[in-house]
């Protein structure tokens, strides 16, 4: 899948909704990793703990268990290069709103939230 999309899934036992790049392609990949080595990957950081302070989980298609060279194990960032995509997963919906007519609301307000890690993908990533 190529560019950022929201992921919404509704079920009995679970519901889970996601916005970002569940999987990067081979070019995204690399340019994801350069732009994290970068000054940018500071600013993505950042932005991150904010999410999940927001309770937003960090997920992807694939995490590596090692850091993938050239990035060293001792980067400030070396658990963003071991992601084979981004998103995340925004924080469960309270009882009852996904059946609401405020369903709709909130996936926008959460999405507000987390545009400036959209934001940095798209410019990063393209």
């Amino acid at each position: 899948m190529t560019g950022t999309g929201l992921y919404v899934q509704l079920g009995l036992e679970a519901d889970f909704i996601a916005i970002g790049r569940w999987m990067f392609e081979k070019d995204d990949l690399e340019k994801f990793r350069a732009a994290v080595a970068s000054d940018a990957g500071a600013v993505l950081a950042k932005k991150l703990t904010a999410a999940e302070k927001r309770g937003c989980a960090l997920v992807a298609h694939e995490t590596l268990k090692r850091v993938p060279a050239p990035d060293e194990a001792e980067h400030p960032r070396a658990e963003l290069p071991k992601l084979k995509g981004l998103a995340l997963r925004l924080p469960p919906p309270a009882e009852g709103l996904t059946s609401s007519r405020k369903f709709l609301t909130w996936i926008a307000k959460e999405a507000k939230a987390i545009s400036g890690i959209v934001e940095w993908l798209d410019d990063a990533v393209g």
